[in-house]
């Protein structure tokens, strides 16, 4: 093949993406430093599906428009180090193509050279022994091939961008401490063989005639407590005011492992500090931002040297039958929900949604080869599926809850020794059997539904997003609540009280001695909602 035209760089690029999630879990598993943007595998497989996103939204019809889709979304989706270096890449071997209808010999050799200058100018001190060295060693490879054929020119700069990663831990001391080569060049050696895998349909080590190196699980590196930089912070910019270099400039006086990307129309950077606000003070001197991530790695840093410590002192670490993944928010209705079998939560809910990362952690936290996903709010879904298409875990059940109620239901209906399709099916009709409403204060006056209501009125609104019942009196609408509810006799109606309620006995007694119903009380520790009342 001496020549790529438009379908083949499209199906190169998805090829590339597609090889490395594959590979993801192989990829984290070297990861060294314990900081929140050390899931190099996913922060690569996100940057690539952010890319791949964009491109399909602008469904290119040229090479030149291909390269603006890849090198704008790769930059907009960029996580951590790796996927910020990883964007700058692209970004140099799109500046290339731009003007060409096809792509010969020359012209990639070129591409993947400046791609590689891009990497290393992005860095401000640029450290060998990490993927700015495997990018460097493929592009260099690529130009010492005599042939213009397209898949010899890649093979041969994968060839030595491996013999290259099997020497990193030589160029960097903590890689050799922790037994491991660089995470984020292995990565990208798996972005390369996913392009050549989409053109030639077999896998780089068939090609070559190799067997697959292994890469072992790293040592607990003693990374030193006393981290230099509490805080990780990523963000763009829009429109700026001031150019990538006055900004670096500027943020080096703050932080370290600092990278600022971009153009014109957008700067996107990564700054490790002590002192966010300075970090956000500038960047909002200097345009308009957006996708603001800021990260405690000191907490993370404990997080990870508990958590590490632990699986090393298993004795039988071995998968079990089912694991419960969920998310919930407030303290009370974490309780209820680890009472009842959840092996991790994940805070979020109405005001604050977990990204598709947060998620996709979770999911690798759990060792149960059936994974429920419990999710409790409709504003996650996406995020959620999303993470379930991201994950490396195969059999990841994703249970649509729109309320935490209807996943405590959810849960009750699960039984360990069934079958996963049966419990999946068992939790889906719970939630189709579960009524269920909240109770809160209005924010203004208003009429919604027939139910008028005003500032300060106590309101209880379904999962339909319906409000039903409105008073001044909290127990009043409560119990108005349930004459708008199918509770009948021989119903249980459960409560979940929010932060600062206490338990109401006589609230009890008024809905057995009205409704003939049962009656459970927890404590939700919700926020801003009185109550969570199911009736079943």
């Amino acid at each position: 093949m001496n020549a790529l035209v438009l379908s083949d760089l499209l199906s190169m690029i998805q090829g590339a993406s597609d090889e490395l999630t594959v590979h993801k879990e192989e990829v984290n598993a070297l990861n060294v430093f314990p900081v929140p943007d050390g899931d190099t595998g996913i922060n690569m497989v996100l940057t690539m599906q952010s890319a791949l996103a964009e491109i399909s939204r602008n469904n290119p019809k040229t090479i030149k428009e291909l390269s603006l889709a890849f090198r704008r979304g790769s930059l907009m989706g960029a996580r951590g180090n790796s996927g910020v270096i990883l964007s700058q890449i692209i970004l140099g071997i799109c500046n290339v193509f731009d003007d060409e209808s096809q792509i010969d010999g020359a012209i990639l050799k070129r591409a993947l050279k400046q791609g590689s200058d891009s990497a290393y100018k992005a860095v401000m001190r640029p450290v060998e022994g990490t993927m700015l060295t495997i990018i460097r060693f493929l592009a260099e490879a690529a130009q010492r091939v005599v042939s213009d054929d397209i898949v010899k020119i890649l093979l041969g700069g994968i060839r030595e961008a491996d013999i290259a990663l099997q020497k990193t831990p030589d160029m960097l001391p903590v890689l050799k401490e922790a037994g491991v080569v660089d995470a984020g060049g292995l990565g990208l050696i798996h972005i390369f063989r996913g392009m050549v895998k989409a053109l030639t349909g077999e896998s780089v080590s068939e090609i070559l005639l190799l067997e697959p190196t292994p890469y072992k699980e790293p040592l607990l590196v003693g990374v030193e407590e006393d981290l230099e930089f509490a805080y990780c912070t990523e963000l763009l910019i829009n429109n700026p005011n001031k150019t990538t270099e006055e900004l670096e400039i500027i943020l080096a006086e703050i932080g370290g492992s600092l990278l600022v990307v971009g153009d014109a129309s957008m700067i996107k950077f990564h700054i490790h500090s002590n002192h966010p606000d300075k970090v956000l003070a500038h960047a909002l001197s200097t345009g308009e931002i957006q996708d603001i991530k800021i990260d405690n790695m000191k907490l993370q840093h404990r997080e990870y040297l508990y958590q590490k410590a632990e699986t090393q002192s298993t004795i039988n670490p071995s998968y079990k039958k089912y694991s419960i993944l969920a998310v919930v928010l407030g303290k009370g209705m974490e309780e209820v929900y680890k009472n009842l079998g959840a092996d991790v939560v994940i805070t979020g809910g109405q005001t604050m949604n977990p990204s598709v990362v947060e998620i996709v952690s979770g999911i690798e936290k759990v060792n149960g080869e059936n994974i429920f996903l419990i999710i409790n709010n409709k504003n996650i879904k996406l995020a959620a599926e999303e993470a379930v298409k991201v994950t490396s875990r195969s059999k990841v059940y994703l249970v649509n809850t729109a309320h935490m109620v209807e996943g405590i239901s959810a849960l009750l209906r699960f039984n360990p020794d069934l079958e996963p399709e049966e419990n999946f099916e068992r939790m889906k009709e719970s939630i189709a059997e579960t009524w269920v409403a909240e109770v809160t204060i209005a924010q203004r006056n208003g009429n919604l539904g027939g139910t008028s209501y005003n500032l300060g009125d106590y309101i209880s609104i379904t999962s339909n997003d319906e409000i039903i019942y409105s008073g001044r009196e909290l127990n009043e609408v409560v119990l108005g609540t349930l004459t708008k509810s199918p509770c009948q006799e021989g119903s249980i109606v459960t409560l979940y009280a929010g932060e600062g309620i206490e338990e109401d006995w006589s609230l009890r007694e008024k809905i057995v001695k009205r409704f003939k119903a049962e009656v459970e009380w927890y404590f939700g520790g919700q926020s801003h909602y009185q109550y969570f009342i199911s009736v079943e």
